[in-house]
């Protein structure tokens, strides 16, 4: 599928997710005359919107991770405007599902319905009307939707990426292992660090499969782990080293995490699938 192709199937994709989303958003509302995204938090705060623009992006992630497209700023474009238009098509249908007189037009519905706002909060129930501020809360409402559809794109651009077959790349396994004390996990990741400046990713990953422990005892105070990643289409495979210590429950990094790309490497040893392999 060609790069334009893909963009028009992740809009259509995107667009029918989002019609989706705001008609089952407008029927609640009328049906049961709770608004879902207009819950907030904190007057301003709005977390209905915010959820529902995530919702209703959801077509953009799925049909972007399906054809492989990486978003450029004509994707973050289409998402958010997309995301923000909700706000109106909401409006619209409920306009719509009305008998009106034709005297009353959408936008003069929009602005009695606007200045009729009512405060929802997650905490403390619901408030009385708030007028023009109205505005300011449905402004928030649109921001919210918007945000929404932004976390879609941030969360894909994020993404491991080979850009030369232009495909996602998959998580392939994980390995973690567990030391008593620093001297000996210093040891251990000198001797796999060597071995990955020589370019020797396989025999570093099973060197590491068999130093220290795969399960933590309550004596051992430091980790380090490998994760490899790899390209469906190419043979480049993506790894991480990184160390940790135990923080009372928690383990926190404490060193520089190893990176870098290893080509043609056909197999790979020592590594423990992961779920997603």
């Amino acid at each position: 599928m060609t790069m334009p192709l893909k963009h028009i199937f992740c809009y259509a994709i995107g667009l029918l997710t989002s019609i989706f989303v705001a008609t089952f958003l407008a029927i609640s509302e009328i049906q049961s005359e709770f608004s879902i995204y207009s819950l907030s938090l904190w007057v301003l705060f709005p977390v209905g919107a915010i959820l529902s623009g995530l919702a209703a992006a959801l077509g953009y992630y799925i049909s972007a991770r399906f054809v492989h497209l990486l978003p450029n700023r004509l994707f973050l474009f289409v998402i958010v405007l997309n995301s923000a238009a909700i706000f109106l098509f909401i409006n619209a249908l409920q306009y719509l599902s009305y008998d009106f007189p034709p005297e009353i037009g959408f936008f003069e519905f929009l602005h009695t319905k606007i200045m009729g706002t009512s405060v929802r909060l997650i905490r403390g129930g619901i408030g009385g009307e708030v007028g023009a501020f109205g505005y300011i809360i449905s402004l928030t409402e649109i921001i919210g939707f918007s945000l929404g559809g932004f976390a879609v794109y941030v969360s894909l651009v994020n993404k491991p990426y080979c850009r030369k077959c232009q495909k996602y790349i998959h998580q392939k396994g994980h390995q973690e292992h567990y030391f008593e004390s620093a001297e000996e996990r210093k040891l251990a990741s000198d001797k796999i660090t060597k071995l990955l400046s020589q370019g020797s990713l396989p025999l570093a990953i099973s060197e590491h499969a068999n130093m220290g422990r795969q399960l933590p005892l309550a004596k051992d105070q430091y980790s380090a782990k490998f994760e490899l990643q790899a390209c469906p289409q190419c043979s480049d495979h993506y790894f991480a080293f990184s160390q940790s210590n135990r923080l009372g429950s928690k383990w926190v990094s404490d060193a520089e995490e190893v990176t870098g790309i290893f080509s043609g490497l056909a197999t790979l040893y020592g590594i423990k699938r992961s779920n997603s392999a």
